[in-house]
């Protein structure tokens, strides 16, 4: 609690890690320690909380350290200040480009639900996880299929600049396409921009927290955990022909509280970092740092990394948790606390230093003079921090990483050609 509202009153995008580490660890071990509904044992929950309250104290005193009496981002001011300045004709355009990527980004979806299942009514999660995943395929499914999602999450942020420019119809319209992909992916990452581009225009107006801001605050986390655990819930139904047949809103609701009240969605990740912590790590390839030498290594592809970059640490994670090493495909992520456990032990609450450092760049490259590079860029790393804080460490980084280098050269090409049409203009009229 004392993290995110620190890092809420600096105005820093990390309030979203924070924001999902007490949701997904904070309230329910707290729950779970007071009334005494855990399956280990009491010393196991006494490390835990140790584990994190150490971590935590770590990551403030550093990130306190860094960042002295300055500002971490403070957004709320640059929305203030700077919304005359969506309305040039670079950020217009800009917007305009973002906008019709969006709109792309379905369109190349349906695309490939018509051409592959037939119809969207007959597309599933599974038809889409079973489609080749590798862009070493070189083939034009994995293309349009990478393409797609991250157009997605390089677009999402345009929410912000076309609300704030009153364009409340189009705003509206972006976050129902995004609904749409959604539903036709099953990928519940994919919602996370709505939200977060939600409680970042929330929070722009609302700089203390009274009850009602915390009220509001709770609303939406409790819209999210219902929103992705139903989404988990309705990949069950397999195809959007079946749900429409068999769905029923009273016995969906319900099956939803379940998995919320019995911790087998969202809310029962850290169950794997007890797990961890029962076994004191004695996993293969645990206590190694794979999670942080694959994230110095990520803009090296594994096949061309010569060995140096370990395979996902999610899968032996997971391996370890269903005691299968045999495993190639089941992930675990046991919320940040776990996995930085996992990776190394005790000595992972230093890790929280190098969370400190992260949070302070992270809001140095959002911090840019255009407002809607900017808006796009806080929304594309406030998903980030949510999958972070699911202790999905390396997916979320990269997913980021590939989606900021998308929307560094669509801004680029956008300001050379802008450059290129002012030189035009200032030519000499003989010339021509």
């Amino acid at each position: 609690c004392i993290a995110g509202y620190y890092e809420y009153r600096k105005g820093s995008i990390s309030m979203f890690l924070w924001a999902t580490l007490l949701l997904l660890f904070g309230i329910p071990h707290f729950i779970g320690v007071l009334f005494a509904t855990y399956d280990y044992d009491s010393s196991v929950m006494i490390q835990a909380s140790l584990f994190v309250a150490l971590f935590n104290i770590i990551y403030l005193l550093f990130r306190i350290t860094i960042l002295g009496r300055k500002r971490a981002l403070d957004f709320r001011n640059e929305f203030k200040r700077k919304v005359y300045g969506l309305r040039t004709v670079e950020s217009k355009r800009l917007i305009r480009v973002l906008f019709m990527c969006l709109v792309a980004s379905l369109a190349i979806l349906v695309y490939l639900s018509v051409s592959l299942f037939g119809g969207l009514l007959t597309t599933s999660w599974g038809g889409f996880y079973s489609l080749p995943g590798s862009v070493y395929a070189l083939n034009k499914i994995v293309f349009a299929k990478l393409i797609s999602m991250h157009l997605l999450f390089v677009s999402g942020g345009v929410i912000i600049p076309l609300w704030l420019t009153k364009r409340r119809y189009l705003s509206i319209a972006c976050m129902l396409i995004i609904v749409c992909h959604v539903l036709i992916t099953r990928n519940r990452i994919e919602i996370l921009p709505v939200f977060v581009a939600l409680v970042l225009l929330y929070a722009s107006k609302k700089r203390k927290i009274g009850p009602r801001q915390l009220i509001a605050f709770a609303m939406i986390m409790i819209c999210v955990v219902f929103a992705v655990d139903g989404l988990r819930l309705y990949r069950h139904y397999g195809t959007l022909a079946k749900f429409r047949e068999n769905f029923d809103i009273i016995n969906f609701n319900q099956q939803i509280l379940q998995m919320i009240t019995s911790d087998e969605g969202e809310m029962g990740l850290r169950n794997a970092f007890y797990y961890f912590l029962a076994e004191e790590n004695k996993f293969p390839d645990f206590g190694e740092a794979h999670t942080y030498i694959r994230l110095l290594l990520i803009a090296v592809p594994t096949k061309y990394s010569l060995g140096l970059k370990p395979r996902d640490f999610a899968i032996s994670m997971g391996s370890a948790y269903i005691n299968n090493f045999s495993n190639t495909s089941y992930s675990m992520h046991p919320t940040l606390y776990g996995d930085c456990y996992a990776n190394l032990g005790w000595l992972g609450v230093l890790l929280g230093i190098f969370w400190a450092f992260f949070a302070f760049v992270i809001d140095k490259l959002a911090n840019r003079k255009n407002l809607v590079v900017k808006s796009a860029l806080m929304v594309l790393f406030g998903v980030m921090y949510v999958i972070i804080g699911r202790g999905s460490v390396y997916n979320g980084c990269h997913l980021a990483f590939i989606s900021a280098l998308y929307l560094l050269v669509l801004n680029l090409a956008l300001t050379a050609a802008n450059a290129a049409n002012v030189c035009l203009l200032k030519a000499p009229q003989h010339l021509s």
